[in-house]
């Protein structure tokens, strides 16, 4: 998986092709090369350096962003409330853009995570994640539109009924999440991520990264329960 790091890395869509220009950065480049293997240093092209990030033991991709820009978007997030998520589909999403793109870094960095969409068919920001390639991708967005008219959050889980082991992913949601939405068209699962209210910054994040996670063991069959508790 190839990052771009660089100095212009301010909009979601620039989670994974952030850039770093040469020259009067050189002395960052150099101590971002202290990484080892967790970060390796690519061709440059253009005058711009590429990075490849993305090994196991590696920095996730928000770590190797704070390393190299010196930026922690992260802690301005949040609170949230009721209001910020009042016809959501209507509005200019702002820092939930911001939520999907810093918490979605956060996963483990694997082959099956894939750029981050914005505005792009369904999604107004988006980004598809999966554990390994052969296991069920979950796509976390924000969509254009409240899926089958839930408008209670702005944020989502979605399971395409295209995606590898999919009726099995279908079962165990089902029957481990009474929040499970069907879309009877598409055969595609909605399941609601809750962004509460009461975190900020790196909590918040840290939240909203534990509800993806547990979506996906559920789906892998990693983790079991029989309803939406622990």
């Amino acid at each position: 998986m190839c990052s771009l790091v660089g100095n212009s890395v301010q909009s979601p869509t620039s989670h994974r092709f952030a850039r770093w220009e040469l020259g009067s950065k050189r002395k960052n480049l150099q101590d971002s090369q202290r990484t080892g293997k967790e970060a390796t240093k690519l061709k440059a092209v253009n005058g711009w350096a590429f990075w490849k990030v993305g090994s196991e033991t590696g920095p996730k991709l928000n770590e190797f962003r704070r390393r190299v820009l010196g930026q922690d978007t992260a802690s301005s997030l949040g609170s949230f409330n009721n209001e910020d998520f009042a016809e959501w589909w209507t509005r200019d999403i702002g820092a939930l853009g911001e939520l999907v793109l810093e918490s979605t870094g956060e996963l483990l960095s694997t082959e099956g995570k894939l750029p981050l969409l914005q505005n792009k068919g369904q999604f107004r920001i988006a980004r598809y994640w999966a554990f390994a390639d052969d296991e069920p991708n979950i796509c976390v967005e924000v969509p254009i539109s409240s899926p089958l008219g839930r408008t209670k959050t702005p944020q989502w889980a979605r399971y395409s009924h295209k995606t590898p082991k999919f009726e099995l992913a279908h079962i165990l949601l089902n029957n481990s999440l009474d929040s499970l939405v069907l879309d009877d068209q598409s055969g595609d699962l909605w399941i609601p991520i809750v962004i509460e209210e009461n975190l900020v910054g790196s909590e918040l994040v840290s939240d909203m990264v534990h509800q993806v996670e547990r979506i996906d063991q559920i789906a892998r069959g990693v983790l079991s329960i029989d309803s939406d508790g622990e």
